[in-house]
């Protein structure tokens, strides 16, 4: 079948920030076209607004051409577009094609932007759940050290989750700021006996004291109260009398992946500041596009950690949104995705983003990349199963890997197609001298079910280039979605950018 080719023309290049009054969108409607799959068929934006994964070898075009025409989408769209970056080049290669668009780019960059994201979920989390929030995302860095492999004994890590939140709680009840910093600083001050609690020297050095001692003026039910006594009590008394090498080794098991945010350092000042100059709202007022120039292979894994982290603020800010005052759609974009996933997290995400008019666009080179991002799940299978399904769009280019390729002809599912067979068989009967018998033919009609796409069709699939005239292919899937073929697949042709 031959590929419908979406050639992508830009438009003519203005001066960010120039487009007039005159050139403004229509309201925006879940039924405009996202993608324009040729004369019949096409992708809207209620279509993309399930999430869309896109998964192709390295080399493939996937980013260069396919997410490319997404994201040049978005941009027409007028929508607030979020970037993640791995590559240094990341930023100005994204920077550059916005600009190309005539949309105008905000950088946020480390040890010039400053963002408390504790602080941040402790402003907007509700009184009842803003303990628990600030706990899961204080732990963050620790998860994803599991992750990775590391992450100590399940048991310390368990037990760090207990000391943590302990502090965590007359920092929210008294309404202070919190921060990496003086997490790991009260951790690190713990008493060492209960006669060490009434020294003032241990007082000021811990800020979870001071934090108590502000949130018994503040606490006025008995809830609130009875929390605080058990925070405080864990703190002042139960902490002093635990093992010394328990109590050590919990809190290296959450200090040592904290020590990056909580250091001084472009990081550390940059998580830890007492005013913020980046606001995630700021995508939700007006459609605006930010970059998080924080690259991994600049910054390591802290760079995506620090991603993550910003990642979670702008989710957030899309969920509790308030359509009435602006509706343009928010999109999350994640080239390399599996650096930043967080399978619970994003799954929640995923489930109700439609709703607020937000999507996230993930790329990947297999599917083995998402289990490996969910490895720290009770099931890591199951996991990233979850995440490839909530994607309601799945757009497949070349690929060798073979885990993949099945998963890819299984998305496609199966169709019923006709198949003939011929045969000859010899007739019976008297037979002549030289010559010979006597042959008759028949032929044999049937249906059955094959691979709407099998798995060998992606190994051919275009790779853009010279020799592919600039050209990549793609197989694309929309859930709950038979195109005009009245097959579950279409391939398409997408023309690399070249900005």
């Amino acid at each position: 079948m031959n590929p419908l080719r979406l050639l992508w023309r830009g438009r003519r290049k203005t001066r960010s920030g120039s487009r007039s009054d005159d050139l403004r969108r229509a309201p925006f409607s879940l039924q405009q076209t996202f993608l324009q799959l040729g004369r019949a068929d096409r992708l809207t934006w209620a279509d993309a607004m399930t999430s869309v994964w896109l998964i192709g070898a390295a080399g493939s075009g996937k980013s260069s051409a396919v997410m490319s025409a997404m994201i040049i989408s978005a941009l027409r769209a007028d929508a607030s577009v979020v970037f993640t970056t791995v590559k240094p080049s990341d930023a100005s290669q994204w920077t550059r094609l916005c600009h190309y668009e005539g949309r105008s780019a905000r950088a946020f960059e480390l040890g010039v932007d400053r963002f408390n994201p504790l602080a941040h979920v402790q402003r907007t989390a509700s009184l009842g759940a803003a303990v628990d929030a600030v706990t899961a995302e204080c732990l963050i860095p620790l998860e994803r050290q599991r992750r990775n492999g590391g992450g100590g004994d399940p048991h310390w890590r368990s037990d760090g989750e207990r000391f943590v939140r302990s502090i965590v709680t007359p920092f929210v009840l008294a309404d202070i700021p919190i921060t990496f910093r003086a997490v790991c600083d009260s951790l690190l001050n713990l008493p060492r006996s209960k006669n060490e609690t009434y020294l003032n020297s241990w007082r000021q050095r811990n800020p979870a004291y001071a934090a108590i001692v502000a949130a018994r003026e503040r606490v006025a039910t008995a809830t609130e109260r009875d929390q605080l006594d058990r925070a405080a009590w864990f703190l002042l008394r139960t902490a002093p009398n635990l093992p010394h090498r328990t109590r050590e080794s919990t809190v290296s098991t959450v200090c040592a992946p904290l020590d990056p945010f909580a250091a001084p350092g472009l990081v550390g000042d940059t998580l830890n500041s007492d005013s913020d100059t980046w606001d995630p709202a700021e995508c939700l007022q007006s459609p605006q596009v930010v970059v998080f120039d924080a690259a991994m292979q600049a910054w390591g894994p802290a760079g995506a950690t620090v991603q993550r982290l910003l990642l979670n603020a702008v989710q957030r800010a899309a969920l509790t949104r308030n359509l009435g005052t602006a509706d343009h759609p928010i999109v999350i974009v994640a080239d390399e995705a599996q650096e930043f996933l967080d399978h619970e997290a994003d799954a929640a995400f995923m489930r109700t983003c439609r709703d607020r008019r937000a999507c996230m666009l993930l790329a990947t080179q297999c599917i083995g990349n998402i289990a490996d991002a969910a490895s720290s799940a009770r099931d890591p299978h199951a996991a990233a199963q979850k995440l490839l399904g909530l994607g309601g769009v799945k757009i497949f280019t070349a690929t060798t890997d073979p885990a993949t390729t099945r998963f890819a002809s299984e998305v496609f599912a199966q169709r019923w197609q006709p198949r003939v067979s011929f045969g000859s068989q010899d007739q019976d009967g008297p037979k002549k001298p030289g010559l010979s018998s006597r042959q008759g033919r028949s032929s044999n009609f049937s249906r059955e079910l094959t691979s709407d796409v099998p798995p060998h069709e992606f190994l051919a699939l275009a790779r853009g280039g010279t020799e592919n005239a600039w050209i990549v292919e793609a197989f694309i899937s929309c859930s709950g979605r038979l195109w005009s073929s009245g097959r579950s697949s279409i391939k398409a042709a997408f023309a690399q950018t070249r900005v």
